[in-house]
């Protein structure tokens, strides 16, 4: 590995970080809309829970979730680990 690639992979790492940082708010973001409609959906009276607004609530829970899940994945993963393997 020669200096020219070890910067490339300096400069990579820091990228990595700010984006991040971006997924980490992000990540909130959506845990707060998530956790709004989880509010909404146990506040809904039992006579909606199986009509079309319960039904979209969950759908949107799932959806939420899933998105959430993939940004916590994203957020979790070692980057910097296998960059320092390459860069030695």
């Amino acid at each position: 590995m020669n200096n020219a690639r070890r910067k490339a992979i300096q400069d990579v790492k820091g990228r990595i970080e700010t984006l991040l940082c971006y997924a980490a708010d992000i990540a909130s973001a959506i845990e707060a809309i998530r956790d709004a409609e989880q509010e909404y959906r146990d506040r809904m009276p039992a006579s909606l829970t199986d009509s079309e607004k319960g039904q979209q609530a969950d759908v949107a829970l799932e959806a939420l979730d899933g998105v959430l899940d993939d940004f916590e994945s994203l957020i979790e993963n070692p980057f910097a680990e296998p960059l320092e393997t390459a860069a030695a």
